[in-house]
């Protein structure tokens, strides 16, 4: 039993050390990190300063949303929608939306 478990230990390290076959410089890692290594289908991704929370719009820049990085839970903390009311506006998402920056007209 003890070799069966030595066996597969080792063959995940090994399998591991293989894994992450390509090498980044320091110059890809700052100038592409917007581009090759930004977060998949989130908009609007931002750290909160001092935490392990982040914030990302969803639902087509509709909903902000946080989340912990420790357990990845998304909470909805505003909508559009609730906006609009509390403002007492009738504020839309721009159709020139490009993920930097949110316009409303």
């Amino acid at each position: 039993m003890t070799k069966k478990i030595t066996f597969v230990v080792s063959f995940f390290i090994a399998v591991s050390a293989f894994g992450q076959n390509k090498k980044i410089s320091l110059e890809d890692a700052v100038m592409q990190q917007q581009r090759l290594f930004r977060a998949d289908k989130m908009l609007g991704f931002q750290w909160i300063p001092e935490t392990n929370k982040y914030v990302y719009l969803a639902d087509n820049a509709r909903k902000l949303m946080t989340a912990n990085s420790a357990d990845l839970k998304a909470v909805e903390l505003v909508t559009l929608a609730d906006l609009n009311k509390a403002v007492g506006a009738d504020l839309r998402i721009s159709r020139a939306f490009n993920g930097k920056m949110l316009q409303l007209s």
